[in-house]
C-alpha cells in the first residue's frame, strides 16, 4: 500500500512543480463561452490569426491550459493558425468534476470542436496531451468533426487509480492544490 502511495506520490511531483510555472500566452486573447454536451461550463480562449484553419489544445489531465508546455505549443501554433485552448472540466476555470476515465473530456473537446465550427472555421485539427490526446480520439470515434489529430503522449488507457480509491481525502487534497476538482464518486 505504501508503494503505490510513494510511486502515486512520485509521478504527482511534475505536476506540482508544473503548476508553479503556469504563465499566459503570448498574443491577444478573445473568451469563447462553451458549454459541453452534458451541460458543464468550459473556460475557453482564442487566439485568432487564421480564418480558415484553426487548431484546439487539449491539455494533460491535472494541470490544465495554463500549463507551460501548453501554452508554448499554442503560441507556436498561433504564428499559422487561429487556436482554441480550454480547461477540461473539473480543471483550472471550467465548471464540474472531474471523474476518473475520458468520457467527460471526450464530450468537452467536442463541444469545443463543434463551437469552433460554429465560429466559422471550416478545418479544426486537435493537438491533445495525454488526456486531451485520449479524449481527442474517443470524441473523433464518437463523430465529432475532427480534421487533423496530434496525439502527445496518449495513454493507452487511463491509468489506474487505485491509490485514489484507497486514500480519497488525501488525493482530493494534493489534486485541489493543483486546481483539479474531484468528483467525489
Amino acid at each position: 500500500m505504501q508503494r503505490n502511495v510513494i510511486q502515486t506520490a512520485a509521478a504527482l511531483l511534475p505536476a506540482l512543480r508544473e503548476a508553479r510555472r503556469r504563465r499566459k500566452p503570448a498574443g491577444e486573447l478573445y473568451w469563447v463561452p462553451v458549454r459541453s454536451g452534458d451541460g458543464v461550463d468550459l473556460y475557453c480562449t482564442m487566439v485568432s490569426k487564421d480564418p480558415s484553419r484553426a487548431i484546439v489544445v487539449a491539455h494533460p489531465a491535472v494541470v490544465g491550459s495554463r500549463y507551460s508546455q501548453v501554452v508554448s505549443l499554442a503560441d507556436e501554433l498561433s504564428r499559422s493558425y487561429s487556436v482554441l485552448s480550454f480547461d477540461f472540466r473539473g480543471h483550472g476555470r471550467s465548471g464540474g468534476r472531474c471523474r476518473p476515465g475520458f468520457s467527460g473530456p471526450a464530450l468537452d473537446l467536442a463541444a469545443v470542436v463543434e463551437r469552433a465550427r460554429g465560429l466559422g472555421f471550416p478545418k479544426v485539427g486537435v493537438a491533445g496531451f495525454s488526456m486531451g490526446a485520449g479524449a481527442a480520439f474517443l470524441a473523433a470515434a464518437a463523430g465529432s468533426q475532427i480534421d487533423a489529430l496530434v496525439s502527445i503522449g496518449c495513454p493507452p488507457a487511463f491509468p489506474d487509480m487505485a491509490a485514489l480509491k484507497r486514500h480519497p481525502a488525501l488525493f482530493r487534497v494534493v489534486a485541489r492544490a493543483l486546481g483539479l476538482r474531484l468528483d467525489p464518486r
